[in-house]
């Protein structure tokens, strides 16, 4: 660990400390101290580097919390346990918080597809298989992203294709659920099958899918 990086994990921690003791403190007053932004985001990253590493079994309240420098009541203050941290990391690295609306769904769209790809790529498909292989035993886990991150996202691409039809652009028997899928799924398949993507991998799919759609 370098220097910068000890004095970091060291700030980290003596934060954690004093949010420990204001959490005790917060038992009996009504609202309690905002949360420390810097042990947030140490826990997270902490989190999403295990799950990389180590997967969602070799991942434990007690590990984040050593390697974060944090105790755990700092982390169990923020989540209910293991699968809702394992949640809350993959969500928050999904790096798309708002919906596009320039005035042409073509674009907004295209700039959708840009922040899925980079979240994508930022939280890595190692972390995306974690989810998909404790599906049968831990289910709680993928529902939380489901809800969390999936969701949302298919939200906001549907609300751009909302606004299309609203303004006449979309056929009548447009299928919008079945566009949504056509829109994420190349990604993945591209991962998969191990296919790098093209610099105007966003414009094409878009392209393809308002060709089946629009009027």
């Amino acid at each position: 660990m370098s220097p910068r990086e000890k004095r970091r994990a060291h700030r980290v921690a003596r934060r954690a400390l004093r949010e420990e003791r204001h959490l005790r403190e917060e038992r009996h007053v009504r609202r309690g101290r905002p949360r420390d932004p810097e042990v947030d985001e140490a826990i997270l990253a902490t989190a999403a580097r295990i799950l990389r590493e180590r997967g969602y079994d070799g991942m434990s309240i007690e590990a984040v919390a050593a390697e974060a420098g944090v105790g755990k009541a700092a982390i169990y203050r923020r989540y209910t346990g293991k699968a809702d941290l394992a949640a809350a990391t993959i969500s928050a690295v999904r790096g798309i918080e708002e919906t596009p609306d320039s005035g042409d769904p073509q674009a907004d769209l295209v700039k959708h597809l840009r922040r899925l790809r980079r979240a994508i790529e930022a939280a890595g498909m190692s972390m995306v298989g974690t989810l998909l292989v404790e599906e049968e035993r831990t289910p709680e886990l993928i529902a939380r992203f489901r809800e969390r991150s999936i969701g949302p996202n298919r939200g906001r691409a549907r609300d751009i294709l909302r606004r299309a039809g609203e303004r006449g652009l979309l056929r009548d028997d447009a299928d919008l659920e079945l566009a949504l899928d056509m829109l994420a799924g190349p990604l993945l398949a591209r991962r998969l099958a191990g296919a790098s993507l093209p610099r105007d991998w966003e414009e094409r799919v878009v392209g393809a899918v308002w060709r089946s759609i629009s009027r």
